[in-house]
């Protein structure tokens, strides 16, 4: 098995040929699969009709050589689809809590036909080959993105992303990832629904912002206050062109500049910008969290952006966090066939985290000039009196 390469196996007794129009999605990334029983039980508990899986192992000896992907598949009798991101290399350098020998990847898992593709990302921000060994992990290959094409019974097609973004960056390099993944929802014409799940790995911020790992461009300062998920949400995402601007490029330059100047591609501005969705879960609510950072550090990473689709249940698993590193997350969604409809409720949704934005930024200017008459208060203060 090689990078990009896709794997699929089917043990469902009946299948089903199209989803229901109140489908229920779960996002979970399964931290490699240490907690395999934990997992099955989770998923179990919450039946659902697409899983959007990230960080599965096949063949690792940090998994007991499990080929995770065929055992969930097994146990909950349902079509798995599998990218493979990383071939990860058997090494003495590895712990034995990171051995390899196997792959690793992302997946979608139904009881519904689906037709699985695959984005290999153009952008790699971090070059793993020449790189892993320096952080306990030799592997070979990237970033890929897995898709399932489901179709309701009217033939409506629903397509389904499940990402696994780039933590070893900064957050230019995720939103380039990102904007692959738009760029591919760009190109499905006429507009259908459409859920991308997976951890987006929004981390730069906290003390994430002060490691050279995670944050290694000039973003952990100039979205200095914000969290990236915030920063995402209010400066990205409730952003919308009008139909009229999609395809001018420069247009869409100028007006992403007027909001964070930090993309140097006008085409990546243009499909991040033409994104038409609204996130599921709270844009605010930490999904992850670094146990050897004293559990101090917490983030939004895991996401369920929609399109055309009504959130009408929405529930965070795993608080405890016995499963995995990562919660997870739990929805069922009714489709808007009707563009106004949707436009109404997208709209309402992008305004809101807009105002957060302004806000935000307000309090920010608020308290950057108070500190400097401060400063320059204190300074004169020492200066002029004995």
């Amino acid at each position: 098995m090689q990078p990009g390469d896709l794997i699929t196996y089917d043990f469902r007794i009946q299948p089903s040929s199209h989803i229901p129009n109140s489908p229920t999605v779960l996002q979970f990334n399964i931290e490699r699969g240490y907690q395999l029983s934990n997992i099955l039980r989770l998923l179990l508990s919450h039946p659902s009709d697409i899983l959007c899986l990230q960080e599965l192992d096949i063949q690792c000896e940090r998994t007991q050589h499990i080929d995770i992907v065929k055992y969930l598949a097994k146990e909950l009798q349902m079509k798995a689809a599998f990218v493979v991101e990383f071939v990860e290399e058997y090494h003495e350098k590895r712990s034995k809590y990171h051995q390899g020998g196997g792959v690793h990847g992302n997946a979608i898992l139904s009881k519904y036909d689906f037709d699985p593709r695959v984005i290999e990302h153009e952008h790699q921000p971090f070059d793993w080959v020449s790189n892993g060994l320096s952080y306990g992990e030799p592997r070979q290959g990237g970033r890929y993105t897995i898709i399932g094409d489901f179709y309701f019974n009217d033939k409506t097609k629903l397509t389904v992303y499940s990402a696994h973004l780039e933590p070893f960056c900064g957050m230019i390099g995720r939103l380039l990832q990102f904007s692959e993944i738009a760029r591919d929802v760009a190109h499905q014409k006429p507009s259908h629904p459409f859920v991308i799940a997976g951890d987006l790995n929004t981390l730069g911020h906290g003390l994430a912002r002060f490691s050279p790992r995670y944050c290694n461009d000039r973003m952990r300062f100039y979205s200095f206050g914000w969290t990236e998920s915030e920063f995402w949400l209010s400066n990205i995402l409730c952003f919308q062109l009008s139909t009229d601007d999609k395809n001018d490029e420069r247009y869409a330059t100028r007006k992403m500049a007027n909001r964070s100047h930090f993309l140097l591609d006008p085409a990546s501005y243009t499909y991040l910008m033409s994104l038409d969705v609204i996130e599921t879960f709270d844009g605010m609510e930490e999904s992850f969290k670094i146990k050897r950072w004293l559990n101090v550090y917490k983030a939004k990473l895991d996401w369920m952006l929609v399109h055309r689709m009504k959130p009408t249940l929405s529930l965070v698993l795993n608080n405890d966090y016995s499963a995995s590193d990562h919660k997870a997350l739990f929805a069922r969604f009714e489709r808007i066939d009707s563009s106004d409809d949707w436009e109404i409720m997208a709209t309402k949704w992008r305004n809101s985290w807009a105002e957060h934005g302004r806000r935000k930024r307000l309090a920010l200017f608020g308290s950057t000039v108070l500190a400097t008459f401060g400063l320059a208060f204190l300074a004169l203060r020492r200066l002029y009196l004995p």
